[in-house]
């Protein structure tokens, strides 16, 4: 009986582990999806000089197939900075 809580409370831990994995793994996408967006709407200049990234870091989060994910604070704040403009 013992070894069926246990294991129980391993599974729920690994649940609660991919749950978070999932998350991050859709953070990731849309942190990305809207760097995207941010330099179609305003060019790559602009997003660089909103974000405090050199337009080479913009060109590659924003145009390789699978990018490195862009930081969510780095896109708030260039999505602060220009619908602030």
């Amino acid at each position: 009986m013992l070894d069926i809580i246990s294991e129980m409370k391993r599974l729920e831990k690994l649940a609660i582990e991919y749950d978070k994995d999932q998350e991050v793994a859709a953070t990731q996408c849309d942190t990305n999806e809207r760097m995207v967006g941010l330099v179609e709407k305003y060019g790559v200049e602009r997003v660089s000089a909103a974000s405090g990234l050199k337009v080479s870091s913009v060109a590659v989060y924003t145009s390789r197939r699978h990018p490195p994910r862009v930081s969510e604070a780095t896109v708030k704040k260039a999505e602060y900075v220009l619908n602030k403009r």
